[in-house]
């Protein structure tokens, strides 16, 4: 019997059930959280302290919520106009919207389209931006309020993605059981998740896997891509959105890299390489936050590495399996409907309890393929979630797929 090459695709609901925030619950921390500060090296964070940047984050979420009724308006007026194209209202809508203002104010990516509501944003909230206190917000130009909107996003969001896994340590059986099974000859998951839960599981579980980076430092991994082709595991682990623990460094020598850190270290801007030279943080965290935008970040540095090998390498697998994921990323979707269109022999199985909804909010291109995929025997719905699912149930259906 042939060996089966299998691919999984996991998005953010597959994580709940190891106490992940919801995108929901993120979004109203995002909105309505105290306690949140600046601090100098521009980073937000959640502290007690009595800070004069609070003065920030209050202004920050009173425009997170104006954008959020901005954005609401939009989808009410979609709804009405196509009844079965509903969208999610959450952080990475209202991103999407931010981000559109800022790369439009700073002439990064030209976009007349949203200038007369720029300019609506602008007048309202430069008045509140010129209340702060001067003597420590001295640059109140609304391209940088703006910028400070999207890290803001970007560094709670993180924070609270920081989850250490306790119990329910078995919420990722199927993936442990096809890699002891001899019918599957190799497992590559592309996750689109920030948390660390996956390798947390993995870690526990004494399960080897290659995520792209290897120990070079004392405290950290370094990515190489190089390492997936030299890996001896049967799971390659591809985080196509980024994680919270990864970041991008320079060394004393002026190398730039990207680095893996373990959650339990805190103090990042004190790390030290085996050589005992400072590590310097470039960035925030490295990870990919809201909706269409993302997909100019696709082609860059690691990211283009990575979905380079998503392409190729979906290509390559017999079944795909998708779980926990919404369907709204246009550009993994094209991934997904390149992989079913490239041969009929390859399979679809989605693992979702409530697959009609899942269908209800996906965009156009899965939709529309639908039907079609399961007509023609390439798509089948496990109606469980995917802690409840084993390896049988989808063995199961991917030969009931290959029948004629």
């Amino acid at each position: 019997m042939k060996k089966i090459k299998i691919s999984f695709l996991l998005g953010a609901g597959v994580s709940l059930y190891a106490n992940s925030p919801s995108t929901n619950q993120l979004t109203e921390s995002l909105l309505n959280d105290k306690d949140i500060i600046q601090h100098t090296s521009k980073l937000f964070y959640y502290s007690t302290k009595d800070d004069p940047s609070k003065q920030l984050v209050v202004l920050i979420q009173e425009f997170l919520k104006y954008s959020k009724i901005q954005i609401k308006e939009y989808y009410a007026w979609l709804y009405k106009a196509n009844l079965n194209n509903i969208r999610m209202l959450n952080y990475e809508s209202i991103y999407y919207f931010v981000w559109q203002l800022w790369s439009c104010s700073n002439g990064e990516y030209d976009n007349p389209a949203v200038f007369k509501i720029y300019k609506e944003l602008h007048e309202k909230f430069i008045l509140e931006l010129n209340k702060l206190d001067e003597d420590f917000f001295d640059n109140k130009s609304f391209t940088v309020f703006l910028e400070n909107v999207l890290r803001y996003i970007e560094d709670i969001v993180s924070q609270k993605l920081e989850i250490i896994l306790k119990g329910k340590y078995n919420y990722l059986k199927a993936i442990q059981e096809a890699n002891e099974d001899t019918r599957i000859k190799n497992i590559e998951i592309f996750s689109l998740n920030h948390d660390t839960l996956i390798e947390q599981y993995f870690d526990l579980k004494k399960i080897g896997y290659c995520d792209g980076f290897i120990k070079k430092d004392l405290k950290i991994r370094v990515w190489d891509q190089r390492s997936f082709n030299e890996s001896d595991f049967k799971i390659n682990l591809y985080k196509l959105h980024g994680s919270v623990n990864w970041f991008q460094f320079r060394r004393k020598n002026r190398e730039w890299f990207i680095g893996s850190v373990p959650l339990g270290i805190k103090d990042i801007d004190h790390i030290k390489d085996k050589n005992n030279s400072i590590l310097y943080r470039i960035n925030r965290h490295l990870v990919l936050i809201g909706t269409f935008n993302k997909m100019f970040e696709y082609l860059t540095d690691i990211f283009i590495e990575l979905h380079c090998r998503f392409f190729k390498k979906l290509l390559e697998s017999d079944c795909l399996v998708i779980s926990g994921y919404s369907f709204n990323d246009k550009g993994v979707n094209f991934n997904i409907r390149r992989f079913a269109q490239s041969s009929f022999d390859k399979k679809i199985i989605i693992i979702n309890p409530e697959p009609e909804e899942l269908r209800r909010n996906s965009r156009g291109m899965i939709d529309n393929n639908w039907d079609g995929w399961i007509l023609a025997k390439q798509m089948e719905i496990i109606r469980k979630k995917f802690e409840e699912t084993r390896l049988d149930n989808i063995i199961v259906e991917f030969y009931h797929l290959g029948k004629s």
